[in-house]
């Protein structure tokens, strides 16, 4: 896979600089929308407490089985987002305190009831409430 990933350090365009990587990564596998799963995808194993190589594996399976919209797709920017991936950025626009890596996995698991970003992260063992403990810890770090 080449490089489309996150810079680690934040700034006011890291949510999209997020977005604009996980779209990358979606076109280069085929993929016709762009999922929490390509989301996460993009924070290149940044996540804390979870090892890259684990994450990556996780989120290939989840994306594997996922159920991908047929085409058309709607107009617009393509590959487009899904709705979950949507409201995961829109939250993470909003801001709040923590790196972004941290804030994602939170961000995906509160958004998305089912989906190959959750499932990747459930997958790993990462609930909402140990996302939650793992952004107060990167905050505090």
């Amino acid at each position: 896979m080449t490089e489309h990933a996150l810079d680690p350090a934040d700034g006011p365009h890291a949510p999209d600089d997020l977005l604009d990587a996980a779209r990358a990564v979606a076109v280069e596998r085929g993929h016709n929308e762009v999922t929490t799963g390509h989301l996460l995808l993009a924070l290149r194993g940044q996540v804390p407490g979870v090892a890259p190589g684990a994450l990556a594996e996780a989120v290939d399976r989840a994306l594997a089985a996922y159920a991908w919209r047929p085409f058309p797709v709607p107009a617009g920017e393509f590959p487009p987002l899904s709705r979950y991936a949507g409201e995961v950025h829109e939250r993470l626009g909003e801001g709040g305190s923590g790196p972004l890596a941290a804030r994602v996995p939170l961000a995906v698991l509160e958004c998305e009831p089912s989906g190959p970003g959750r499932l990747a992260l459930h997958a790993l063992g990462l609930t909402t409430r140990q996302a939650q403990r793992e952004l107060v810890s990167a905050a505090a770090g």
